[in-house]
């Protein structure tokens, strides 16, 4: 009798050897595909594969005979084993090749079949899956490294000398080729372009690192004051200290036993201008947000800023209506936040110069006359005690901590509790938030209208009336420490370029864009690409198996923020390019290589927006869908959105459902 048991759900352990089987298979197979650099979607083949040989491997269990030999009676045949993922030339049959074809075509070896004969994946060239052929008759080349193998943009396989091994029918006897191969001439230049690949981790090592040096910032403040520069060092820290102090960020308590205090140190950053030119020094006294605990010190995080989409729209406004503008930045934005949680940190400590260690402050009693902050302890640093941690008596006294008052630099809520704060001020001020985007404020006067930007600290505020921005800027000066910005330079990592008559505006990103073709693209991307992208990208992506150990997530990102800024041709290119950082290829990565070689050719160019000769103002927008494609089975969406000629939205998706017909994609599209 023969029955049928079950093992308890989720509990494997109950069949233990059947697991144990399963692993080493998988585990098998798991190897089989990174040895060959294959994609995961061809772990069946690798399975099969894994247990055919393991069914020509002797065990002990069967005394050294393997489990073909028990099962047949015959002892397994070896020779025809293969290297998994090795490149091979299968011999096409007469019925499926014409008389001036080639007789054989290009494929990669995945397994064993039942008859006798190979398994084969065949890239189409023109479809997204491929295709698997059997045959008995090929040609293997077994010593090659399957990773090493490049990819050109069109798509072709690169054609070196290779040691073969022939396989024909009823032959015994591998003939193994020489395979060795000659050196070159390292100073002929190479001609061949599917020689060429693009390599982040060691092509750019010596770029990146010039480019480190250049930007390079102290990390500490023992770096800061050992360096030639210790002293615009030293007035930044000054500067910091003075506004801790003046916004009342902070007073001194003595530590409670159950307090936990939240870490601090510095920050230190050199902006720069649009040009790139030293702007000043900045330091920040910043908590280790780290060591917050969620629901102790801090519960909600997320800050809005002001959506491209949005700058780009009142910038067009501005360009049609004659509007004046006025860009300001509020210094040391969240120390003037007030916060919701009790926080204590630690006061700043030595870091090797005594110099300029900052002991345990005196209290000192305000001057400040202020009733609101009558109670305020000044910070004073002193130089008597060089503190390298805080220790549980100092001069015979308990230690003390800061209590915050306002939020610090480096908090989880500070970004949140600073958003809170402006837009608070600026809804006092007779200002109302936009549904569509709340960092964009509204306040309509008798006179016209005044329009406000909000990116974290920094404002770009908009009226058709001078006097109007005059009366913005002195009221929220009276709130908070401002700076006065060059509106015509750059916002938000957006260079914008007025005309001396203000009826034209340039946006571009040249800028960021040289910083990051620096870093990713290579002598021969910069020369050669003229367009994004190959039309035939997704092709050509599902046709390379050969995955990557390299990681494209810091090129991509550096992609999609350029895509979003300016210009909108990147868009499809960066959004396929982004489908495939899971599991990149060697088509991926030489496609990146294009695209940032597309921005350096076009570093200089941007978008322009011309004041329209029409006294209204039209929005048009414009859609449109690729219907299914082979690999994906979904549709794409692209749309671009003008307001009187200006561009300034645009994107490109990806359908979520399936459709039937091009109608219906179109339809979805228009749904975007």
């Amino acid at each position: 009798m023969i029955a049928q048991e079950f093992s308890t759900p989720h509990t494997p352990q109950q069949n233990g050897k059947v697991e144990r089987s399963n692993r080493v298979v998988v585990e098998m197979a798991r190897t089989m595909l990174k040895a060959a650099g294959m994609r995961k979607r061809f772990w069946s083949d690798a399975v099969l594969a894994a247990v055919y040989i393991q069914n020509r491997c002797p065990t002990k269990v069967l005394g050294g005979k393997t489990p073909t030999e028990v099962v047949t009676g015959r002892t397994p045949v070896l020779h025809k084993l293969r290297v998994f993922g090795c490149d091979s030339e299968v011999l096409l049959p007469k019925s499926q090749r014409h008389k001036l074809d080639a007789k054989t075509v290009k494929a990669i070896f995945i397994g064993y079949e039942k008859s006798g004969g190979y398994r084969f994946w065949v890239p189409s060239g023109r479809g997204g899956s491929g295709s698997v052929i059997i045959s008995m008759t090929a040609v293997f080349f077994e010593a090659s490294v399957p990773r090493s193998r490049t990819v050109t943009l069109d798509g072709e396989m690169p054609t070196q000398a290779k040691p073969a091994s022939e396989v024909v029918p009823n032959q015994l006897d591998t003939i193994q080729e020489d395979t060795e191969m000659e050196d070159t001439d390292s100073n002929q230049p190479s001609n061949d372009k599917s020689a060429r690949r693009l390599d982040f981790k060691e092509s750019h090592n010596t770029e990146e690192t010039a480019l480190i040096s250049e930007l390079n910032d102290p990390l500490t403040l023992q770096e800061a004051m050992s360096r030639p520069d210790a002293e615009q060092w030293r007035q930044a820290i000054n500067r910091e200290l003075n506004s801790v102090r003046r916004n009342g960020t902070y007073e001194e308590v003595f530590a409670p036993a159950y307090v936990r205090p939240v870490q601090t140190k510095w920050v230190f950053r050199r902006k720069t201008l649009a040009d790139g030119s030293l702007d000043k020094y900045k330091a920040r006294l910043v908590a280790k947000g780290v060591t917050q605990q969620y629901g102790v010190d801090y519960t909600e995080t997320f800050s809005p800023v002001v959506r491209h989409d949005s700058i780009r729209a009142i910038l067009a406004l501005v360009v049609q209506l004659y509007w004046g503008h006025l860009q300001l930045n509020v210094q040391t934005a969240f120390l003037n936040s007030d916060l919701d949680e009790v926080i204590f940190i630690t006061p700043p400590t030595e870091t090797g110069d005594d110099k300029w260690g900052l002991a345990p402050p005196h209290f000192i009693q305000s001057d400040d006359d202020d009733s609101a902050h009558a109670n305020r302890v000044q910070f004073v640093p002193t130089y008597a005690i060089s503190v390298r941690c805080l220790p549980t008596y100092v001069n015979g006294g308990p230690i003390t901590i800061w209590k915050l008052r306002k939020a610090l630099y480096g908090l989880k809520q500070a970004s949140r509790a600073w958003y809170e704060t402006v837009t608070k001020f600026l809804c006092q001020a007779g200002f109302a938030q936009c549904q569509s985007d709340s960092c964009v404020l509204v306040k309509r006067t008798a006179n016209s209208i005044v329009a406000v930007l909000l990116y974290v600290d920094d404002m770009l505020i908009f009226s058709e009336v001078a006097s109007e921005l005059a009366a913005f800027q002195a009221n929220i000066t009276s709130r908070f420490a401002i700076n006065k910005c060059d509106a015509s330079s750059s916002f938000v990592g957006m260079e914008l370029t007025w005309s001396k008559a203000g009826d034209m505006l340039t946006i571009g990103q040249q800028k960021y864009t040289a910083t990051v073709v620096k870093r990713f693209a290579s002598s021969d991307d910069r020369s050669r690409s003229r367009t994004p992208m190959d039309s035939n990208f997704q092709h050509l992506v599902a046709d390379d198996m050969q995955t990557i150990s390299e990681s494209i997530r810091p090129a991509v990102g550096s992609l999609l923020y350029a895509s979003t800024v300016s210009p909108p041709d990147l868009t499809t290119a960066v959004r396929l390019i982004a489908q495939e950082a899971e599991q990149p290829t060697r088509t991926v990565q030489a496609v990146i290589g294009r695209v940032f070689g597309y921005l350096a050719r076009t570093a200089d160019m941007g978008m322009v927006y011309r004041r329209s000769t029409k006294r209204e103002l039209q929005l048009e927008v414009y859609c449109d869908a690729a219907f299914v494609c082979e690999r994906e089975r979904k549709s794409s969406t692209g749309f671009v959105a003008f307001l009187n000629g200006c561009c300034i939205s645009w994107g490109s998706k990806k359908q979520q459902i399936v459709t039937l017909s091009t109608t219906e994609s179109e339809y979805v599209a228009l749904a975007h």
